[in-house]
This record gives structure tokens, sequence and C-alpha cells, in this order.
């Protein structure tokens, strides 16, 4: 299937939020598409752990819990190339589960292998990741809470370079100027998920093979709504052809 991206003419901004409706067709989504977010979100965080601890052995580093510990220090090149390193592993295959939970959203069957298809945006969502985490970071030391806000902020950023064509300073404008338009219930529907985060941790990231799929179902709903306000019934009625896309 060739899926055309529709012309960009910006947010809407008379959505009416309904966070108990969103949560629960985010629920239902989920329960329709757990498997496949489920087994790209293991997919992704393995091949992280998998480059940092190939990084760590070039780097001679043996003992990971001296790093937690702060009794090694990584050098600034060492920083550096890990998150370089992340970015070009990782931003794609973000890109592609926030994807696939947009299609699924849009009644649209895709493969496993649809996760992959956004290497091919690979310097655009690069870019895009490393501004936003950077960012994030500086956030995060600044007493955590405009951490949080970035995160929020951004949370559309991928998604508009991959599905409305946007770059990467577009995308993230784009994005922070739609959630600071909603931004008492963007702030609320975040804070669930930060909660969420809680449980996840108490049963040893189990929780997170649910928690994470409908975290980005109800991040595929929103952007549906607030940014698909225009061309929604046109894109809803693409159909997949032999579950392949070309996003």
């Amino acid at each position: 299937m060739n899926a055309i991206k529709p012309t960009f003419s910006g947010f809407n901004p008379d959505y009416k939020f309904d966070i108990k409706n969103i949560f629960e067709q985010g629920n239902a989504l989920t329960k329709q598409n757990i498997f496949l977010l489920a087994r790209a979100l293991v997919m992704i965080i393995s091949l992280g752990v998998v480059v940092i601890l190939i990084l760590f052995d070039a780097y001679g580093i043996s003992d990971i819990a001296k790093i937690a510990s702060g009794e090694i220090v990584l050098t600034i090149a060492q920083q550096l190339g890990i998150d370089l390193s992340l970015t070009v592993v990782l931003a794609p295959l973000w890109t592609g589960i926030s994807m696939a939970a947009v299609f699924s959203n849009r009644s649209i069957n895709i493969p496993f292998s649809s996760i992959f298809v956004f290497f091919k945006l690979l310097p655009l969502v690069a870019i895009a990741y490393l501004l936003i985490n950077t960012s994030f970071e500086i956030g995060l030391r600044l007493l955590v809470i405009p951490g949080f806000y970035i995160f929020v902020a951004t949370t559309f950023t991928l998604i508009l370079i991959a599905d409305k064509g946007l770059r990467p300073f577009q995308a993230i404008w784009w994005s922070v100027k739609a959630v600071n338009h909603y931004i008492v219930p963007m702030l609320v529907i975040f804070s669930c998920f930060f909660l969420m985060l809680i449980l996840v941790f108490f049963t040893f990231g189990l929780a997170y093979l649910y928690v994470g799929p409908l975290f980005f179902n109800v991040k595929a709903i929103l952007y549906e709504a607030i940014f698909c306000h225009e061309s929604i019934l046109e894109e809803r009625n693409v159909k997949s052809e032999q579950g392949v896309f070309d996003a």
C-alpha cells in the first residue's frame, strides 16, 4: 500500500478532551495490537542494551555497576559515542512503533517488519531524536519538572516527521505548540502514565508489556484527533494490501 501523506494544515484547536474516553479507546486498541507493539518494545529495549554493552566492551568497561555507582565516570567522548549510537539505532525504531500504533488506530493491518521501514528517514528522525533527548536530559537536571515538560511537549515530533513529512524543527515546533494549547489535559494523561511506571517497577518490568503499548496507542489516538482532523476520513479509508505499506 502506498499511503499518501495529507497536506499539513496545523492542529485542531477545538478538540474536546475526554480523558476517560481516551483511555477507554486506548485500552480497546491495545487489546487489538498488543502482540505487535509488545514484541516491538522488547526488541527495541533489547537492541538498546546490546548497543550499550558493545560500547562498554569497546571502552574497556567490564563492571557496569561501577558506572551506576559513580565509581567510573564516562568521558564526554564516550558518552557522545553512546548517545549517537543509540540515536542511529533507536530513533527509526521508536518512529516505527509510534506509526504502528497510528496505523492500527486507522484500522490498517501492518506486519512486524513495518517497524523497520523508517530507517529511510534516519537523518530526519535522528536529528529530532537527538535534539529532544539532549533537551530532556538538560531539563531533568533542572529539578526534573522541565524535563517532564519537554518529554510531553515533544511527544508528537517523530510521528509528524513520518506521517506529515515535516522537518525536525518544524515537527518539534508544531508538537510543542499543540501540546501547549492543551497543556493541562496532556499533563494529566502523561502523569497517569508516570504513575503506571510504579506498577511497572513493582512487577519487575512485566507490566510494561501492557503499559508500553497502551502509551503508544493513547498517543496515536491523541495525534489523530489533534493533527488529522481535516483528513481523518480519507486516511481511514486507506486499506492495507497484504499488510505492507510505504510510509
